[in-house]
């Protein structure tokens, strides 16, 4: 029976889904029905009882179910509803079960945000909020609602990927050593961080950092562990870089806080991406096999060829050269086919084992310490040097000192400027130049305006200053004061003078044209003149022939006597104070003779020319007394003029000869006889001799006067 009201008329069904059907036009026919402009109200009985609820022909179960307090539930149609949406707070719909979406999940507003969270017993609940706020998305876990202080976690995205990420907690791995932050092919650009604490670094060809020590090389590292067994030689790495097909010869080193082992790769690689294998030869350097996990850095130290290398940055020590102590950073380059075979080319640090250094010093190296290096340390200074041998030495107050030349044509040196071939500093007054063609000046910036000034060939030039003591002015060079004075002047005609500051009362002066006063002269060794004249006056004159008469050279005494030579040298002339002279001729060799006279000096006598012809003294002018050996044969006869009883008897009676003579006041009075030869004779022999040697001393003084 069908029971159809018009359309726009309500009603209320309390029959339950057949009144409702009815209401709908569905009772009656399977076509399917519209309702316009219809209100259907449902009323259930109880707030559990289902209004509406949908199956399928031949369904056992509901499909879909709609109860009078307004939850909806779903169905597989055979098995009792299992999925539900409801109002569980105002403005909030909510499901006890799954919700998933094949398109997209759309939430807006303002600052629309998505939560997730377990409700339990504790009152801290865990929140995940998803938020769309101020035009960035944010993902953030918190111990609260959206909006509390205790974040612990928040990720923000305002473009592609995430820009921000903050956490307020420690975050770790589910699993030690098991993850990766970041991959080989998509890494972090930049980590800040206030401390890294890592067990292990490894960066691709860069880096590997173990314990207190970093090595810069080329790196990979383990993908598979590593055993300790005498069967474990090949290695599994997730870089196919050590070494090359042709020559796989490639020293590598695995290290960890405790342990380390050096080995060399032997075969070319196998495996592929990510799980590259070599074989290699283990403990080089006899510390025992470890065992090693996966992850473990794979350092290259270089083939068996020379010229590889790598930076090593350690705090305490290196394995990689014994004896080094750290903290220190070194460059390393291998010298040899061994593994060790490793030399520093700089080190900066503590320097103790490097380059030579023993004991304790901090500061920098470099250079092949076998061949040019330079080092730089507190103690030394500065210092540059070949093998064992240091060339060149800064010290650290200043003092340099230098094995070899030195050569620079610019820049400054203490104040001077240096130039292709001078050093100067200041301009005009203040000038002070060197050039290494010109010399050297100061007070002028021309050489030629200079007040002081030294040219290359030696030449001096100064005007005012002290030298050794003397007092430098525009021409003159002094010292002392009255008696002390020394004077020496380029001006004028005073040359030199001492004893006084005037010249004129100075007791020693030379002038400029070689006159020379002397108030006493001492004059030792050899004395050698052209001419020489010593005035007092014509006291000694050489050279003075055209004065007169034949007299090359005198030796003259102020009252007019003196000793000269002729010009043909056959005589030696003495002349006393009158202008008689007496003339020693030269008549044979080792003969003297006075030419006007006839006294003849030979080598052991001195006689008369003429028999008779001289006498020994004059009447007037008598010798006072007469020493001699002995007297022979006095033809004259001895007498005294004037004196009584004079007698030539006391003197004749001897015919050999008088030994003595008797003389009272002068007068002979009385005589001894000798035999020959008589002391008399004697003495006249010995007087002879003594006339040759004054003979040959005049002719030496001749010879002195040419």
């Amino acid at each position: 029976m069908r029971m159809c009201l018009p359309w726009g008329i309500s009603m209320r069904v309390r029959s339950g889904l057949l009144a409702l059907a009815c209401v709908l036009g569905l009772a009656t026919s399977a076509a399917a029905q519209s309702i316009y402009g219809a209100r259907v109200i449902v009323t259930g009985a109880a707030a559990g009882s289902d209004a509406i609820w949908t199956l399928v022909a031949g369904d056992a179960g509901k499909r879909v179910v709609v109860n009078a307090n307004g939850i909806v539930e779903w169905g597989d149609g055979t098995n009792a509803v299992d999925t539900n949406v409801y109002r569980s707070a105002a403005n909030t719909l909510k499901t006890d079960d799954a919700f998933w979406s094949t398109g997209y999940l759309g939430v807006t507003g303002t600052a629309p945000y998505v939560i997730m969270y377990e409700s339990d017993a504790d009152a801290d609940e865990k929140y995940w909020h998803f938020i769309a706020s101020s035009g960035n998305w944010y993902l953030q876990a918190a111990e609260d609602d959206y909006g509390s202080t205790d974040t612990v976690f928040q990720a923000t995205r305002t473009g592609v990927g995430v820009t921000a990420l903050n956490v307020g907690a420690t975050t770790s791995p589910d699993t030690h050593w098991s993850y990766d932050l970041g991959l080989d092919a998509t890494r972090w650009r930049t980590l800040y961080a206030a401390e890294l604490n890592v067990w292990q670094l490894t960066a691709k060809t860069i880096t590997a950092s173990i314990g207190g020590e970093i090595w810069t090389s080329e790196t990979t590292k383990l993908t598979a562990a590593l055993g300790s067994e005498a069967g474990d030689t090949t290695i599994t790495v997730n870089d196919n870089n050590l070494g090359d097909d042709d020559d796989p010869d490639e020293y590598i080193v695995l290290k960890s806080a405790t342990n380390i082992e050096v080995m060399l790769v032997t075969s070319a690689p196998g495996g592929d991406a990510g799980a590259y294998t070599y074989t290699v030869t283990r403990d080089l350097d006899t510390s025992g096999r470890n065992a090693w996990p996966a992850g473990t850095a794979v350092i290259l130290i270089g083939t068996t060829t020379l010229g590889d290398g790598l930076i090593t940055q350690y705090a305490v020590d290196t394995p990689l050269i014994a004896g080094e102590a750290g903290p220190t950073i070194v460059g390393l380059v291998r010298t040899g086919a061994d593994w060790d075979d490793l030399e520093p080319r700089w080190a900066i640090g503590r320097l103790t084992g490097l380059y030579g250094y023993a004991t304790d010093a901090y500061g920098f190296a470099a250079g092949d310490p076998d061949l040019a290096w330079v080092k730089v340390d507190a103690a030394n200074g500065v210092r540059l040097g070949h093998g064992v041998t240091t060339n060149v030495e800064i010290q650290a107050d200043g003092d340099a000192s230098f094995s070899g030349s030195v050569t620079a044509t610019s820049g400054t040196i203490g104040g001077f400027t240096i130039g292709a071939t001078e050093l100067y500093a200041g301009t005009g007054a203040t000038r002070v130049e060197m050039q290494s063609n010109g010399g050297f000046w100061a007070g002028a910036t021309a050489v030629g305006d200079a007040p002081f000034s030294v040219t290359v060939a030696g030449v001096l030039k100064a005007i005012s200053g002290t030298i050794g003591g003397f007092t430098l002015a525009a021409n003159t060079l002094s010292s002392g004061t009255d008696a002390d004075y020394v004077g020496m002047s380029s001006a004028g005609t005073n040359a030199f003078w001492a004893g006084d500051s005037t010249f004129a009362d100075a007791p020693f002066s030379v002038t400029a044209a070689g006159a020379l006063t002397a108030s006493d002269a001492t004059i030792t060794g050899t004395f050698t003149t052209d001419s020489l004249t010593i005035d007092g006056t014509d006291g000694i004159l050489f050279d003075e022939a055209a004065g007169g008469d034949d007299y090359a050279s005198q030796v003259r005494w102020s009252d007019g006597s003196f000793i000269a030579a002729r010009n043909d040298l056959s005589a030696l002339h003495l002349q006393g104070p009158s202008t008689a002279t007496i003339n020693l001729y030269a008549a044979e060799v080792g003969l003297w003779a006075v030419a006007d006279h006839g006294l003849y000096l030979t080598e052991d006598e001195l006689v008369p020319e003429t028999n008779n012809d001289l006498g020994l003294g004059t009447s007037d002018k008598k010798w006072a007394d007469l020493w001699v050996y002995g007297i022979a044969n006095i033809g004259g006869g001895i007498s005294a003029a004037g004196d009584a009883g004079a007698t030539d008897a006391a003197l004749g009676a001897c015919d050999a000869g008088i030994y003595s003579l008797e003389v009272h006041f002068g007068i002979v009075i009385g005589a001894t006889c000798v035999t020959a030869p008589s002391p008399l004779a004697q003495q006249v022999t010995w007087l002879s001799q003594e006339l040759a040697t004054l003979r040959a001393e005049l002719a030496a003084l001749q010879m002195g006067g040419q």
